[in-house]
């Protein structure tokens, strides 16, 4: 387990779904070229959607807000958020607000390094090609060949190529049909 493992980032999106605020920490990981095009003064007013990849994601993120406002409870469910050298758990926790507001708690519970590197991009016409590409769950980072059923994890693809694998993203049925837990 990493020392990171504490670290969280937050985000509060208000009933519009716009950026309202953004924790002080959460362009630490970031370089320096990245940090200034998304200084967070160019995203407080932004809508969340603009920066979430896909129709799938968008619509599946914005209905676990809307259960998060209209439960007016706190719910958590796991996620990955991998980069080419770590897998990184994390667990993603919705809190209402006042006014239909929602505080996002994205937290890093473990890391662990990847036997070999994986670079994993998004396919540039987000489209797949018929019968050829790969999609990956937006939220357990697992892969699926287009045209099968099978979604299995990203590690087993390392063996077969030293290039970049370009995906597209959505939500695989596991993650689809998770519960959220609910907090007291």
């Amino acid at each position: 387990m990493s020392n990171e493992s504490s670290s969280s980032l937050s985000i509060v999106v208000n009933r519009n779904g716009l950026i309202e605020s953004l924790s002080s920490n959460w362009l630490d990981n970031l370089d320096e070229v990245t940090k200034k095009a998304l200084d967070s003064s160019h995203l407080i007013g932004q809508p969340l959607s603009i920066f979430i990849r896909n129709d799938s994601t968008k619509m599946y993120v914005e209905s676990c807000i809307q259960l998060c406002r209209v439960s007016k409870k706190v719910i958590t469910r796991p996620y990955r958020c991998d980069s080419p050298t770590h897998k990184r758990f994390m667990e993603l926790e919705l809190v209402p607000l006042q006014n239909g507001s929602v505080l996002m708690n994205h937290l890093l519970l473990k890391v662990e390094a990847f036997v070999n590197r994986l670079d994993i991009v998004e396919r540039v016409d987000n489209r797949p090609k018929k019968h050829s590409g790969l999609v990956r769950c937006s939220f357990c980072n697992k892969l699926r060949r287009v045209g099968e059923k099978e979604w299995f994890e990203p590690e087993r693809l390392v063996s077969h190529t030293a290039q970049n694998i370009a995906v597209i993203h959505s939500v695989c049925p596991a993650c689809t049909q998770a519960n959220w837990t609910h907090k007291s």
